[in-house]
């Protein structure tokens, strides 16, 4: 899940974008195969996702989305699934 912080007339594609990066599994993107989050963070313990998921989605939406930075990742447990809510903002 991707918040967007911002008020960029492209609030709506930002959101669309970093959300599809950050939903993409590492490799599987073909012609970007740099783009996405690795598969092992996600399955891995919370204490051990939490740092590794917030360096993984700061670095692929510095490099694919240079309108939004990442300002916070919230995780949360849904059903006995952490899902991370990631809050983003105007790029630079």
């Amino acid at each position: 899940m991707v918040q967007y912080n911002g008020n960029s007339k492209e609030a709506l594609d930002i959101i669309i974008c970093a959300d599809a990066i950050l939903s993409t599994p590492y490799g599987s993107m073909p012609y970007m195969r740099g783009m996405g989050i690795t598969s092992d963070v996600l399955r891995s313990g919370l204490p051990e996702m939490e740092g590794e998921y917030f360096n993984q989605a700061v670095d692929q939406i510095e490099m694919w989305e240079e309108r939004a930075s990442v300002s916070e990742i919230i995780m949360a447990e849904q059903d006995g699934e952490i899902i991370p809510k990631v809050v983003i903002e105007d790029g630079e």
